[in-house]
């Protein structure tokens, strides 16, 4: 789910892998996406 992501810098430098945020619909909302979503601190709204 989140392997592909990238996130582009304003300046220089590799794009960011890691979203302030995330929404996704219910399609996401399975326990292990959940605690995947946690461990790497990232925000998250799922419906």
């Amino acid at each position: 789910m989140l392997g592909t992501i990238r996130i582009p810098r304003l300046g220089p430098g590799r794009p960011r892998t890691r979203p302030d945020s995330l929404t996704a619909d219910k399609a996401y909302s399975s326990r292990a996406n959940r605690a995947y979503l946690r461990r790497r601190k990232i925000r998250h709204t799922i419906p």
